[in-house]
């Protein structure tokens, strides 16, 4: 049998006591604190909570006259501000927190924050940076970048967003590939813009080590060795996006079917690059592949061949606008594939679109069932309306 010590037996009741009793000092403490709070924090809690932002900010003004040392108060009322698009009265709070001396480390980063927050939204970015910056190397490091990235991408400061990006990714153990090949890209884009050879090989050697998989670093590299002369290269620079992101295609097949009718790309044939773009549509047929491969095929193997082509398209994956490309060139096509393909976009064009949020239906509203609004829908329907206004 299991043999229970009897000091066990005086202790447990004991241990139980003693929890109970610090539970019971810890409630008193709460309800005595709330007690001693002013009458003011739940009345302006209240408003909050009723979202009546207008009286709330009118309750927390009156008691930071009162309580001019409550930093938590001061950072209450300017987010009010802020949130009102009061930012110069945010900002004011703001810059006479940072005066005080009696500010410790902790509070001081957290207005630092606040106030870039308040010049971003201001539109005052170089004082936002300053102030962004400020706060790395602290414990709101992490909190400090993303918005500092964002900025350095609306100022198209692309090295600067490179370094912050590289450094978000160290703070957050979160990698981000795509978005630094895109800055590169950006800054192989400008250089090229500007004719800076040596600039763009660089930038798009880096985008491709940051993310070997962004088609558009190969994009770029393949109108450089264009407009150097080497259509070779740019064929083989645009063939690579196949294996790196097919649904890309249609941004490189029009560029593939110019560089071969032009007569440059002594490495390919008209006949071998319509095979390839006849793949290529095969694989992402859009309309733009289908006019790239269009133009080739009537080059290289006759009108007759390219108008079977359309029709090709038109039957295996029918669309509009490749009914329209069928059009064009003198092709009517069968009812039967026409039918289908009208009542198709006929279905989706006859609904009615709320005003409001954007939502459709088939049936005519007068209160919208997703956003509640009432008189929301027009009368005509959404072709009607794309078409008339």
């Amino acid at each position: 049998m299991l043999e229970i010590e009897f000091w066990w037996l005086v202790a447990l009741p004991v241990f139980f006591g003693l929890g109970w009793a610090a539970a019971r000092i810890d409630i008193r403490q709460v309800i005595r604190e709330a007690r001693n709070l002013p009458s003011a924090y739940f009345r302006a809690l209240n408003l909050l909570v009723s979202e009546d932002t207008e009286r709330a900010t009118d309750v927390l003004v009156d008691m930071a006259r009162a309580e001019r040392g409550n930093t938590e108060l001061q950072l209450a009322l300017a987010g009010l501000f802020r949130r009102k698009g009061e930012t110069d009265r945010a900002i004011r709070i703001h810059q006479s927190l940072l005066q005080e001396a009696t500010l410790d480390s902790a509070d001081r980063q957290r207005v630092t924050f606040e106030l870039a927050l308040d010049f971003l939204g201001a539109g005052l970015l170089d004082r936002a940076e300053t102030h962004l910056t400020a706060l790395l190397d602290t414990p709101l490091e992490a909190r400090a970048l993303p918005k500092l990235l964002s900025l350095y991408s609306a100022e198209k400061e692309w090295a600067q967003a490179i370094e912050t990006a590289r450094r978000l990714e160290q703070a957050s153990g979160h990698p981000r590939p795509h978005e630094i090949a895109q800055y590169w890209c950006e800054i192989a884009q400008q250089a090229f813009n500007h004719s800076q050879d040596a600039v763009v090989v660089e930038a798009v050697e880096a985008a491709l080590a940051a993310h070997y998989k962004c088609t558009r670093a190969n994009l770029i590299a393949g109108r450089l060795a264009l407009r150097q002369g080497d259509a070779d290269a740019a064929l083989a620079r645009w063939q690579r996006i196949e294996s790196q992101n097919a649904e890309d295609l249609p941004l490189v097949a029009g560029l593939i079917a110019d560089a071969v009718l032009d007569g440059g790309a002594g490495a390919m044939d008209q006949s071998t690059a319509a095979n390839l773009l006849r793949g290529y549509w095969q694989q992402c047929p859009t309309v733009d592949v289908l006019d790239a491969t269009f133009k080739v095929v009537t080059r290289a193997e006759g009108e007759a061949a390219a108008s079977a082509l359309l029709a090709d398209a038109v039957r295996q994956k029918p669309s509009l606008l490749a009914l329209s490309r069928q059009l064009e060139h003198g092709n009517a096509g069968d009812v039967a594939t026409l039918r289908p393909l009208l009542g198709q976009h006929t279905r989706r064009l006859s609904q009615y679109r709320c005003t409001a949020c954007g939502f459709r239906a088939r049936a005519h509203y007068w209160q919208c069932p997703a956003c509640s609004a009432w008189e929301t829908y027009p009368a005509r329907r959404v072709e009607e309306l794309n078409i008339y206004d």
